[in-house]
C-alpha cells in the first residue's frame, strides 16, 4: 500500500476535483486522477491472521461485482445537486429566510 503523506486533496467547502486511485482492494494506489470520483460500496475486510485451514475465497463475476458495487442512487443525487449549484438564485423558489440560508452556505470568503 502506498503511503500518503497529505491524503486530503480537496475543500470541504467546494465539489470533489481529485480523488486516489484504488486498488481491486480498495487500498490507495498513490496515483491521483483529477475529477470525482463515482460512489461505490468498498469494504474493507482485514487480512485473515491465520492462512491454513479457512474459509476460501469466494470469487465473483466480475461484471456482476461492479454492478453490486455501484450506488447509482448517490450519484444521481450528486448530478441533480450540481444542477442546483449552477443555477441561478432567482429559480430556487424557496421562502426568505432558507435563501439566506443557501447565499451564506455558498460564500466561502470568510472561510
Amino acid at each position: 500500500m502506498a503511503t500518503l503523506d497529505n491524503p486530503i486533496l480537496n475543500s470541504p467547502y467546494r465539489v470533489p476535483t481529485r480523488h486516489w486511485v484504488l486498488d481491486d482492494s480498495g487500498k490507495p494506489t498513490g496515483e491521483c486522477v483529477a475529477e470525482r470520483r463515482r460512489s461505490e460500496y468498498i469494504v474493507a475486510v482485514a487480512t485473515p491472521k491465520r492462512k491454513r485451514g479457512g474459509q476460501e475465497e469466494m470469487i465473483f463475476d466480475e461484471d456482476a461485482r461492479s454492478e453490486q458495487r455501484a450506488n447509482d442512487r448517490i450519484n444521481a443525487i450528486r448530478a441533480e445537486v450540481d444542477k442546483w449549484r449552477a443555477a441561478p438564485e432567482s429559480s430556487w423558489s424557496v421562502t426568505y429566510e432558507t435563501a439566506r440560508l443557501l447565499k451564506h452556505w455558498r460564500d466561502t470568503s470568510d472561510r
